[in-house]
């Protein structure tokens, strides 16, 4: 399913899908990270994410748009 067809507000988005929806602005390798700091440190990630099983993060898409518009530059 592309992400074109997601079009409801709840749509939940793997990481790859992260990168691809925010055209290289948030990398997998750059959310890893933040879950990573987040837990060790036990403080809130950066970007909230939904942990659906041991190796499976998902990211609701809301949540991704909150987060880039919070990095908008007037």
């Amino acid at each position: 399913m592309s992400l074109t067809t997601k079009k409801t507000a709840k749509a939940l988005l793997s990481p790859a899908e992260v990168e691809e929806y925010s055209c290289g602005g948030l990398t997998e390798r750059m959310l890893a990270k933040d879950r990573s700091v987040a837990h060790q440190n036990g403080t809130p990630p950066t970007v909230p994410y939904l942990k659906i099983s041991y190796r499976k993060v998902k990211y609701r898409q809301e949540d991704i748009d909150a987060f880039l518009d919070s990095c908008r530059v007037e």
